[in-house]
């Protein structure tokens, strides 16, 4: 450690998505590094050089308008099972050819039948392997380099603290060995739950859904919770998860610090124009195919009315083609329009300058309930009137607190279709009010969150057991 009360504390910062500028929990990330800088923090990140197959390292540039100049950025290789898949399926692309597909259809259907099925029998176990190499989570194979590059860091530098955030939660594992050679302090900050997270709800993960596998992943939790000095969850929902999967934990170990916004990234339209406002609701960020369904819904009630006017959503964000194919089979193509992807900036300038702002989750299972989608500080912040379809859990009180919108946490479709037009029709009218409590709102500012943070950390700092020798 630095030991020198004088000296800034050293943090280091472990994070497999650090780089991207678009997901949540790299703004998280990026908010942590930048303002705990300015709170006197000497920061260095451990991330990885690319965060997918076929990603590529953002230049220094457009790491630097998220990150201070002063912040060590250290990036590693990572030994994955996917990337590995990914290099072999562009050989296979480069190295076919016409000429031995054709020499293949004469000999008839018999041998490309035969091809057919023999590739169809290998793919269930090739899928079972891939989920096998890919426990707990497909970014395992960056536990060497990790522990490895961490190892170093950490008896080089003398860290003060070191903060590792997931998921992938795997990315907690490599420090339970450390911690026992080394003796830090550690953070572990669970920007999702590990064993129940919400995007189990999305899709079938096959082996993760398995209860042994899911034993598995409880033992691991169990180990990396255990472990560290101080615990991190991002709702208060999700505090209660943990407390209810590990009933031992000491409740002075766990706090919560949420999500919220840097009001210093400033949108900016990019290369969008007016156009793209021309609409009701305006909807950023990724589209998951449940996302639309209780919309959907509502929109028959009003389709059913038969004068009611349909309201006009822009979708700006990834959106998979099994949902647009749902749109338009229903007949909502001209209602739902989706816009693609845009960058960060272009999404904030999108919200501050919509007509009015339409937020969804994915479902009201329980597991949303304690889900807070990191997009909904930027539509508060936006100062745009949203309307919110969410379940009666952490978002619908945080939304309830500062106002500035309305909350139906109601499925009944005729109640979410009159709700809706009541409020479009206050919007037009300008009869409703949508104030924002600003004190409230504050609270989710980064530069007020980075505050949590800072007193955490330093409740940690040197806090050894009797006999340790730091770093030995």
């Amino acid at each position: 450690m630095s030991g020198n009360p004088k000296e800034n504390p050293k943090l280091l910062i472990v994070s497999y998505y650090f780089l991207r500028t678009q997901s949540s929990g790299g703004h998280r990330l990026h908010a942590i590094t930048k303002y705990l800088s300015r709170r006197g923090w000497e920061v260095t990140v451990l991330t990885v050089a690319r965060d997918s197959p076929r990603g590529k390292p953002l230049d220094d540039q457009t790491v630097r308008k998220y990150i201070p100049m002063e912040t060590k950025v250290i990036r590693t290789r990572s030994l994955e099972f996917e990337r590995l898949r990914a290099y072999v399926s562009r050989n296979k692309g480069e190295g076919s050819s016409d000429s031995g597909r054709d020499s293949a259809a004469e000999v008839g259907g018999r041998r490309g039948g035969a091809t057919d099925r023999l590739r169809s029998l290998l793919k269930a176990p090739g899928r079972w392997v891939n989920s096998v190499v890919s426990f707990p989570d497909r970014q395992i194979g960056w536990f060497f380099p990790l522990l490895f590059g961490g190892w170093r860091l950490i008896r080089r530098q003398r860290f003060d603290v070191v903060l590792t955030s997931g998921p992938p939660h795997s990315c907690h594992l490599p420090f339970v060995l450390l911690k026992k050679m080394l003796h830090f302090t550690w953070v572990a900050d669970f920007r999702d739950p590990w064993t129940n997270p919400p995007f189990y709800a999305i899709r079938a993960i096959s082996l993760s859904k398995r209860p042994f596998f899911l034993l598995l992943n409880r033992l691991l939790e169990g180990r990396v919770l255990a472990s560290c000095d101080r615990i991190v969850a991002n709702t208060p929902g999700n505090e209660e998860a943990l407390r209810e999967a590990f009933p031992n934990i000491d409740r002075e170990k766990v706090a919560v610090i949420t999500n919220g916004l840097d009001e210093e990234i400033v949108g900016a339209p990019g290369s969008l124009d007016d156009s793209v406002l021309d609409c009701d609701f305006v909807f950023t960020g990724a589209m998951y195919p449940r996302m639309l369904n209780v919309y959907l819904e509502a929109l028959e009630v009003l389709r059913s009315y038969g004068k009611q006017q349909i309201p006009v959503l822009h979708i700006f964000g990834d959106a998979e083609e099994e949902l647009k194919t749902k749109v338009r089979e229903r007949g909502f193509e001209r209602s739902i329009v989706f816009k693609g992807s845009v960058s960060y900036e272009e999404s904030l300038w999108v919200l501050k300058h919509a007509n009015a702002l339409l937020l969804l989750f994915i479902g009201h299972d329980e597991v949303y309930r304690r889900s807070v989608p990191s997009k909904l500080y930027a539509y508060l912040f936006s100062g745009t009137p949203y309307f919110a379809l969410v379940p009666d859990g952490d978002a619908a009180k945080i939304l309830e607190r500062v106002g500035g919108g309305v909350v139906v946490k109601s499925l009944e479709p005729r109640e979410m279709a009159a709700k809706m037009v009541s409020f479009l029709e206050s919007k037009s009218k300008e009869t409703g009010e949508f104030g924002r409590n600003l004190d409230v709102l504050s609270d989710y500012s980064w530069s007020m969150l980075s505050s949590k943070f800072d007193r955490l950390l330093r409740e940690g700092r040197g806090d050894l057991r009797d006999g340790e020798t730091p770093y030995c």
